[in-house]
C-alpha cells in the first residue's frame, strides 16, 4: 500500500557537485523536519560522482540524508542505483573507462588489459544495480530538486521528459548574479510549457527577468530567498559538525592567508600567469607579513606541483599546507582570502572575511578584447570584482595595496563588502525555511500534516 505521507524527491545533481553544495542546507532540514521523506540522488553526465570527495563535510552530512544514487549511462539511456557514494563513484569511474575504450582512446593497451577494463565494467552493471523498469522508477517520484539552468541540457532529456508533470524546484549551482540576460530565449506570453511546474529560489529580486527570459520560468514562480547556504542557521550549524571541528583543528594557530585555488593552464589563467600571482601571495605572506599560507584546491583540481615548487617543499606543514576543510572553516579563522576568480568571496562575506581577488586579464583576448565589464581604470574585470564583491588587483602593487587596506581599515573594507553584497543579494536569513514552506506547499506532502519544525541539528 503506498504510503501517503511520503515524499519521494529526485535531486539531479549538475552540472557539477557544486550543486550538491548549493541545495545541502534544504535537504539536510527537509529530512530533520519530514523524516518520512526519501531523496534519490541522480547524476545524469559522466564524472559528476567520481568528483565527489567523501572525506569532504558536505558529502558526509548529506550522504545519510540520501536513500538512492543514481548514475546515468548516456550512451546506452540505462540507470545503475546503489546506496552508497563509494560505489556511484566506483560505477561513475567504470562508465568513464567504457567510454573512453569506445572512443579508441585505449586502443595501445594489450588486449589483456583492454578485457580487463572491460570486466571490471561488466562486474559494475550486475543486476541488483541495473533499473530494471524505468516507467515505474520515474514514476514514484513527487518533487524534482535541481538547478533550471540544467533543464534543456541534451544529458537531463531523457530525465526531465518522464519527470514533465512533477514539479520541480531549482536553486543556482554558482553564486554568479544571474541578473543579466545574455540570452534571451523566450518570451513573457509564449514560455516552454515544460517550466510550467519549476518553481526557482532566487538570490535576489533582480533576477526575475533572467529567469523568466533566459529560462522560461512563469514569473509567478520566481521566490527570492537569498542564498540557502549563507542561512545564519545553516553556517553555525555547520560549523559545529564533529568534522569541520576535526579539520579546523589541523589548520594554523598562527595567523594565514586563506588562498581559493582554481585549475591552472586555463584561457582565464595561463601557468605562467598562476605561478607568477603564487609568487606575489608568497612575498606578501612570508616577507611583508610573517604570517601562514593555507591553499583550499577546486574540486576539479589535484595537488599541483607548482605550489610545492613556489611555496617551498621543505616549509609544508610550516608556513603552508593544503586542506580540504570547507571554506567556512578555514575563512573563519583566516586574517583574509586570495582568490584567482571564485564564488567563494561570496560566501566569505558571509562571515566578515574579505577576499583580494588577483587576477589579470589584461592581454588575453577573451576578457581584454571581448569582455564588457571594465574597472574604474578601463581594465577587463569579471562580474564579481566588477560588482564589488571583492578587492580587485591585477599587478603585484596593486594587490599590496589592498592587502594594507585590509590590514590597516579592515570594518572600512568590510562595510563596502557588506554593502556590495545587500545590493546583489537577498538577506539569507530564514532562507531555508521559506524553501522548505514552498517545496512543501506545492507537492502532496502538504496534506500530510507530518512536517516536525526544527533548528537543525548535529
Amino acid at each position: 500500500m503506498e504510503d501517503k505521507n511520503l515524499l519521494n524527491i529526485l535531486f539531479i545533481c549538475s552540472p557539477s557537485i557544486g550543486l550538491m553544495d548549493a541545495w545541502s542546507p534544504v535537504l539536510l532540514k527537509l529530512r530533520q523536519e519530514y523524516p518520512s521523506a526519501s531523496i534519490s540522488t541522480l547524476f545524469p553526465r559522466k564524472q559528476i560522482a567520481s568528483q565527489l570527495d567523501t572525506s569532504t563535510t558536505v558529502v558526509k552530512l548529506v550522504e545519510p540524508v540520501i536513500d538512492s544514487f543514481i548514475i546515468q549511462d548516456l550512451t546506452r539511456g540505462v540507470l545503475y542505483s546503489c546506496k552508497t557514494i563509494d560505489k556511484a563513484k566506483e560505477i561513475d569511474n567504470a562508465l568513464h573507462v567504457k567510454y573512453r575504450a569506445s572512443r579508441r582512446s585505449l586502443t595501445y593497451l594489450p588486449k589483456t588489459l583492454a578485457n580487463h577494463v572491460q570486466s571490471t565494467f561488466m562486474r559494475n552493471k550486475q543486476k541488483e544495480f541495473r533499473v530494471k523498469d524505468q516507467n515505474s522508477f520515474f514514476k514514484k517520484f513527487d518533487a524534482v530538486f535541481y538547478d533550471v539552468y540544467e533543464h534543456s541540457k541534451k544529458y537531463n532529456h531523457h530525465i526531465l521528459s518522464r519527470l514533465s508533470h512533477v514539479p520541480k524546484f531549482s536553486i543556482n549551482h554558482g553564486l554568479k548574479p544571474r541578473f543579466i540576460v545574455s540570452q534571451k530565449n523566450y518570451d513573457e506570453d509564449s514560455l516552454p510549457a515544460d517550466r510550467k511546474k519549476t518553481i526557482a529560489f532566487l538570490n535576489a529580486d533582480h533576477e526575475k527577468d533572467s529567469y523568466v527570459q533566459r529560462f522560461g520560468v512563469p514569473r509567478q514562480n520566481l521566490i527570492v530567498t537569498g542564498v540557502q547556504r549563507h542561512d545564519p542557521a545553516y553556517i553555525h550549524y555547520f560549523l559545529q559538525s564533529k568534522s569541520e571541528q576535526k579539520k579546523g583543528g589541523a589548520l594554523f594557530d598562527d595567523d594565514y592567508i586563506f588562498l581559493i585555488s582554481r585549475p591552472g593552464d586555463t584561457p582565464l589563467q595561463s601557468l605562467e600567469r598562476i605561478k607568477k600571482s603564487i609568487c606575489t601571495i608568497k612575498h606578501v605572506a612570508y616577507d611583508l607579513l610573517n604570517v601562514k599560507i593555507v591553499v583550499k584546491l577546486h574540486p576539479k583540481e589535484i595537488k599541483q606541483s607548482y605550489y610545492s615548487e613556489i611555496l617551498g617543499e621543505k616549509e609544508y606543514g610550516k608556513k603552508w599546507m593544503f586542506s580540504n576543510a570547507h571554506p567556512f572553516t578555514i575563512g573563519r579563522h583566516c586574517l583574509f582570502a586570495v582568490s584567482y576568480y571564485s564564488g567563494v568571496a561570496v560566501d566569505l562575506i558571509a562571515l566578515d572575511i574579505p577576499t583580494i581577488e588577483l587576477l589579470d586579464l589584461r592581454g588575453i583576448h577573451k576578457y581584454d578584447e571581448l569582455n564588457k565589464l571594465r574597472n574604474k581604470k578601463g581594465d577587463p574585470v569579471l562580474n564579481y570584482r566588477y560588482h564589488g564583491l571583492v578587492l580587485g588587483s591585477s599587478t603585484k602593487e596593486e594587490f599590496i595595496h589592498q592587502v594594507k587596506r585590509v590590514m590597516n581599515h579592515r570594518e572600512e573594507v568590510m562595510k563596502e563588502l557588506r554593502a556590495a553584497y545587500e545590493k546583489m543579494y537577498h538577506s539569507p536569513d530564514q532562507s531555508i525555511d521559506h524553501s522548505i514552506e514552498a517545496i512543501l506547499k506545492r507537492t502532496r506532502a502538504s496534506k500530510s500534516g507530518t512536517r516536525q519544525k526544527k533548528e537543525l541539528t548535529i
